[in-house]
């Protein structure tokens, strides 16, 4: 499978995932969307064989950057107790 079918299957089993259910769906195509939404998509909403097949279209240093980029500090957590006993495993 070349790189452009990967690449198609991905953004298919995204699109019916609904990963992209805030997007509007007449103007969700392949070509609109960025490789780092790709790859956070497939991170995020897809199983490891999918994932995988991330690293035959992009450099490993790419997906850790893009995973990395897309980790955010939530002020919730901090402000939260239940937040906060989720995140810890523990007693708030």
């Amino acid at each position: 499978m070349n790189k452009q079918a990967i690449k198609s299957e991905l953004f298919r089993r995204l699109v019916g995932s609904h990963a992209f259910w805030s997007y509007d769906p007449a103007s969700l195509t392949l070509g609109s969307t960025t490789d780092e939404m790709l790859i956070y998509k497939v991170l995020v909403h897809l199983d490891l064989d999918d994932i995988c097949r991330l690293f035959t279209l992009y450099d490993g240093s790419l997906i850790r950057e893009v995973k990395k980029s897309r980790e955010s500090y939530s002020p919730l957590q901090q402000s939260c107790p239940a937040a906060k006993c989720a995140a810890t495993g523990g007693a708030a």
